[in-house]
């Protein structure tokens, strides 16, 4: 009798203590930047450029004009520990700036590489972050979190533009985990 009550008691503490610890945890120690008032503001104040994507050149040793990476970042604490981060650099010739997109947690991302190459795409870009002259060198981009085609771009039945849904979640995963607190703090005083 006494083995069945810490069996039940085990059982209940791992059901309700380990997903109570677990929000208390990330409360605590993983809830990012306090972002979700300016989100709003920060969405209103972007625009759409048309740009072309340069050429992706295999012999350019520098990769100074488009480059692709994958890299990761802390959100919540959970089974792996972080959320995937995709980055296509690339440099504008039509604004004489280097921009990057930043795709979080993004799926169709393997033949990215493929599709964008000297591609005409309309990017979205927060025009605070554009006109900020510490944004737009090869080692600060200006950050974009949406792009589409002039017409889709599609790949094996696949479109790859950027949803409005994706979008979202792109700048609240910027702005809320990817942004250091000084940064953030800096520009939106919070």
């Amino acid at each position: 009798m006494n083995k069945t009550l810490i069996g039940i008691a085990v059982a209940v503490g791992m059901v309700i203590g380990l997903p109570l610890y677990l929000y208390v945890v990330n409360h605590l120690f993983y809830k990012g930047n306090d972002a979700k008032a300016v989100i709003p503001t920060y969405i209103q104040n972007s625009i759409e450029l048309k740009v072309q994507i340069p050429e992706q050149n295999p012999f350019d040793l520098n990769k100074s004009l488009l480059t692709f990476e994958y890299s990761d970042y802390k959100s919540v604490l959970n089974k792996n520990g972080n959320g995937n981060l995709y980055l296509m650099k690339f440099y504008s010739s039509e604004y004489k700036k280097y921009f990057v997109a930043r795709l979080f947690d993004y799926s169709k991302t393997f033949f990215l590489h493929l599709t964008m190459d000297k591609k005409d795409v309309f990017i979205t870009v927060n025009q605070d972050d554009l006109n900020n002259t510490k944004y737009g060198s090869k080692t600060n981009p200006v950050p974009v979190f949406k792009y589409r085609g002039l017409t889709p771009l599609i790949h094996n039945d696949v479109n790859l533009d950027i949803t409005e849904a994706e979008y979202q979640h792109n700048v609240t995963q910027y702005l809320t985990y990817y942004m250091s607190k000084e940064d953030f703090k800096k520009r939106f005083g919070k």
